[in-house]
């Protein structure tokens, strides 16, 4: 009981993690129109590092003064690998947004979780029929979220999908590593590592002194909220989930995304492209989150043993009547 306890807290905290990384859709719009994408994902990513060093640092003498075990060669190797894989994927998603439209990019970027339960194979991670269910209907949701009626192959669907493949092992590095790891470093030397691979990528842009002033908010949201606090909670959770689920409940940052764009966007124009759904994207969303709510019911219900035994038993007990 405990243990399911524990999954549904985790359940609900990577939901709210989603939608952090939706909102931060919006304030990365924003930040956008002052600063490149690359000086945007060092910064937030070394803001992060700042806002976990103090973190990662009690954290370490307290496990220190209560003698706890924790592995701090994995925590090292595994916050290296993690932040290798989320530099590389946030510079592939940014090569194929660059030449391909943002609607193909969002389905393409979701692809990880069609990758992360086939990579999950070689580290013997097995999930319930209604896991691999909602999958599919989560596809078709993000199909109708995200895609028009041309949908073309192009050279910016190859990074796209290039990048999935990075998030894919980002995530199941995270797996990996988080039940022995400590949770702050890991994170601490995941940001660093992210924000310092791609800060050479920064002499690509035009960048000034101004235009770090005029984004300062957003990149301060994008640092802690997104980088800080989510990504922390992604670790924390998957010391529980399954990684193929948290893939599934972290595509809902797409969700989010087209949520909270429209509300904010009603009240204030950050973008010159509106930001409004119609019809076919918000069943999407509806869609997507049918496919959430059959990922956390029992899995045993989407057996065909459970239905003959099942039926077994009303036949039975019509019997009896």
């Amino acid at each position: 009981m405990k243990v399911k306890k524990e999954e549904l807290v985790s359940f609900f905290l990577l939901i709210f993690a989603s939608f952090l990384w939706g909102i931060s859709f919006v304030f990365q719009s924003m930040a956008s129109n002052h600063l490149g994408t690359f000086s945007i994902n060092t910064f937030r990513s070394l803001i992060a590092a700042l806002f976990l060093l103090p973190i990662a640092l009690y954290s370490i003498y307290k496990s220190r003064k209560e003698n706890k075990q924790v592995n701090y060669k994995i925590s090292i190797i595994g916050g290296v690998f993690a932040g290798f894989f989320l530099a590389l994927a946030s510079i592939f998603q940014q090569l194929g947004i660059s030449t391909t439209s943002t609607s193909k990019s969002g389905f393409i970027t979701a692809f990880y979780i069609i990758l992360v339960p086939l990579l999950s194979i070689f580290f013997k991670k097995k999930c319930g029929n209604n896991v691999y269910i909602a999958i599919i209907i989560a596809l078709v949701g993000l199909g109708l979220l995200t895609l028009n009626s041309s949908f073309r192959l192009e050279i910016g669907d190859i990074y796209l999908f290039i990048g999935s493949i990075f998030f894919s092992l980002q995530i199941l590095t995270i797996d990996q590593s988080s039940n022995k790891a400590n949770i702050f470093l890991l994170m601490l030397i995941q940001m660093t590592i992210s924000g310092a691979l791609t800060a050479p990528f920064i002499a690509l842009e035009t960048i000034s002194f101004e235009a770090i002033y005029n984004a300062l908010l957003p990149i301060l949201f994008l640092g802690i909220a997104s980088n800080g606090v989510a990504y922390t909670i992604q670790v924390i959770t998957q010391k529980v989930l399954n990684p193929t689920v948290a893939s599934l409940l972290m595509s809902l940052e797409s969700v989010f995304a087209s949520l909270t764009g429209v509300i904010i966007y009603t009240f204030y124009e950050f973008s010159d492209v509106p930001q409004y759904l119609n019809l076919q994207q918000t069943f999407g969303c509806i869609v997507m989150f049918i496919a959430v709510t059959i990922s956390i019911l029992p899995s045993e219900r989407f057996t065909i043993a459970y239905w003959k035994s099942r039926k077994k038993k009303n036949n039975k007990n019509l019997q009896d009547d």
